[in-house]
């Protein structure tokens, strides 16, 4: 057989294998247990998908009352393609999800597409099919993600620019104005796919040109028709101050940046993302580092590739704020980032004694100082860690600058003795990039060991221990010592490793295979009982009723923290004024009683007439339990003697 038939053979099978396991979850509740949290999948698909569903109900993209949805102005590519979508399928849960989930499988089949001309298609069908089965790839796919769409746009770029030609240049700068459009982060990898066209000599400038007028023009267009909608909004009634822009997004605060350097991945993030993490950061640094070495040149798409990816995470350390979802788009780029690097490896400079004996020691002492116990108080931590989503509390460098100055001195030790004293700028760079690189890996785990030996850290380390021995071999390995079959077999013990013993893989596994229908069940039950035209806020809500016919709010609306009582008051009255029959309906969940019930309730209950409908069972933020929903009928209060909110709350769930 060809290769080119064994190719689309295996590319056919393997697009059936990823339809299957997204497919026929696409209405089932979104998210996953073991890794989810903080309300994504409770708030996020309706808040990037809801203009599409507006569109299609009303003929208007902006809700200028409710100030509904919030992302038009960022993220106008998920907008539009909703809208597409319902206008296919109708009003259903499966609208909103549809582009993403498509756009997920496109991406991973162009990945095999360039890894399949790197190496074997069978091969390279194998890897993307094992590594697109991590549960972060499976849930963030399984739902409307700009992330995912982002990355898909960023993926055909680099397939578009593979071979020099002014069409698929034009084409490029299309996609990669697409990925800004559908997410505004990446806009990081655009310089680098315009760096990439400038690698290849034949008619570069013309391409540059088409890749730029490309860009510009999608970008441009999609900029002008989201001032457009603003603009009529605003003619409508839309408050501009208080409807969030990108400049209102974008923070810089050196500061807070340090402090969240300190600890990046983030405890649960790297747990989450298993050995993605690994070969995210190490295999772009270690294939830049070696190519420049060797070749002296920067200049090749690869090289480029790599260096956007390996500039993403640098972005994403220095972030306060690195939910897992951020690494979605790291996620697609690991199968070719494990073929490529493969290729360097036959290619190193083999010394077997001293290097089985550095890599021996070094070995031993760094698993010595990481299994080292340190004694420090919980209580104690605290002015380090916050919480997974926003963790770096303080500065958390005084509990992880000792593993980071070991790793880093054990790997440029070894690095040396495995290259040779060779000298130049070239060679040190390489031999100081990988142990920066490595080093960082290492430390972004070293300060969760001080927390004491939880059952969910020591699994994560045995993980991180497999990292580090692949380490070693990347930077290390000869002709002699690794064939390409011993490459593929550390990349899958590494991988098995994180199925086998990594607790948020274990906790998220069971739910990869579980189908409920809690959302569909709750926002169908919650429109039989609510008129068509009613207004409905809720944190919940945009994401809930996004199926249904009914007007939602943007969930700031009744965002009830410590000292948002007030504007949630103010802000419910004004809606009440042009509700119909002056009622708007609250949908509030009993895992949000900490924000609600609080001595700001008094402030609510006196301003309100609160009556409540029903208790209808979700799923919990973070948690495989349903908990019940709380539909609340809003009206100016004109007696005393109505229910309180924290009766209603504290209601024994019904169904």
């Amino acid at each position: 057989m060809s290769t080119r038939r064994q190719r689309w053979l295996i590319g056919i099978a393997l697009a059936v294998v990823l339809c299957a396991l997204r497919f026929p979850w696409i209405e089932c509740d979104p998210g996953n247990w073991g890794i989810w949290g903080y309300g994504t999948f409770s708030t996020d698909e309706g808040e990037y998908t809801g203009g599409g569903r507006l569109m299609f109900l009303t003929g208007k993209w902006l809700d200028s009352e409710m100030g509904y949805p919030s992302t038009l102005t960022y993220a106008p590519a998920m907008h539009l393609l909703s809208a597409i979508s319902y206008e296919i399928c109708g009003l259903r849960i499966a609208a909103a999800r549809w582009p993403s989930m498509l756009a997920a499988v496109i991406a991973w089949l162009l990945i095999y597409h360039m890894a399949s001309r790197t190496t074997a298609p069978w091969l390279a069908g194998a890897v993307t099919l094992v590594a697109s089965c991590n549960p972060a790839s499976l849930t963030y796919e399984r739902w409307g993600s700009s992330d995912v769409l982002f990355a898909t746009g960023i993926v055909a770029g680099w397939w578009l620019l593979r071979k020099p030609s002014l069409a698929r240049a034009t084409l490029a700068g299309v996609a990669a104005a697409f990925a800004v459009l559908a997410k505004m982060t990446a806009i990081v990898f655009v310089p680098f796919l315009f760096a990439a066209i400038l690698t290849r000599p034949k008619r570069r400038l013309w391409r540059a040109v088409c890749f730029v007028a490309g860009f510009v023009v999608l970008y441009a267009t999609g900029q002008l028709w989201v001032k457009w909608q603003l603009n009529q909004a605003i003619l409508e009634g839309l408050n501009p101050m208080d409807y969030p822009h990108v400049e209102g997004i974008l923070t810089f605060n050196v500061m807070e940046m340090l402090k969240a350097l300190a600890v990046f991945p983030r405890a649960y993030t790297a747990a989450d993302l298993g050995p993605f993490i690994f070969w995210a950061m190490i295999l772009p640094l270690w294939y830049l580092a070696i190519l420049w070495q060797r070749t002296g040149r920067l200049l090749t798409p690869r090289i480029m590739m790599c260096a956007g990816l390996f500039v993403y995470v640098g972005i994403l350390a220095l972030q306060p704020r690195n939910p897992c979802r951020y690494f979605v788009p790291l996620l697609f780029f690991a199968p070719l980032l494990l073929v490529y690097a493969r290729r360097l490896l036959p290619r190193a400079d083999a010394r077997p004694r001293v290097f089985a004996g550095a890599t021996l020691v070094a070995l031993v002492v760094l698993f010595a100082v990481y299994w080292r116990p340190v004694h420090l108080p919980k209580d104690g931590l605290k002015n380090f860690f916050s919480n997974a989503y926003i963790l770096p509390d303080g500065y958390a460098w005084v509990v992880t600058w000792p593993v980071l100055l070991i790793s880093i001195a054990l790997l440029i030790a070894v690095a040396v003795t495995r290259l040779g004293w060779r000298g130049g700028f070239r060679h040190w760079f390489m031999i100081g990039a990988l142990g920066i690189g490595a080093g960082w890996l290492f430390a972004c785990n070293y300060g969760y060991a001080a927390m004491g030996r939880q059952s969910w850290f020591i699994p994560n380390q045995i993980l991180i221990q497999c990292t580090v021995l692949t380490a070693f071999i990347l930077i290390l390995a000869g002709r002699r010592w690794i064939r390409w079959r011993h490459w593929y077999l550390c990349a899958a013990l590494v991988f098995y490793a994180a199925v086998i013993f990594n607790p948020a893989w274990l906790r998220a596994r069971p739910d990869l295979l579980t189908r409920r229908h809690s959302a569909r069940y709750a926002a169908t039950r919650i429109e039989r009982q609510i008129p068509s035209n009613a207004i409905v806020i809720g944190r919940r809500a945009t994401t809930l009723l996004q199926s249904t016919r009914l007007r939602v709010g943007h969930y700031t609306l009744c965002s009830l923290g410590k000292d948002s009582a007030p504007v949630f008051v103010k802000r419910v009255s004004e809606l009440l004024r042009t509700a119909p029959q002056g009622v708007v309906y609250w949908l509030v969940a009993s895992d949000e009683i900490p924000n609600y019930v609080s001595p700001h309730e008094k402030q609510v209950s006196s301003r309100f007439r609160i009556e409540l409908l029903d208790k209808v069972p979700v799923l919990a933020d973070s948690a495989p339990l349903l908990v019940p929903l709380y539909v609340v009928r809003l009206q100016v209060r004109f007696t005393t003697a109505d229910s309180d909110l924290g009766g209603i709350i504290h209601a024994p769930l019904g169904r």
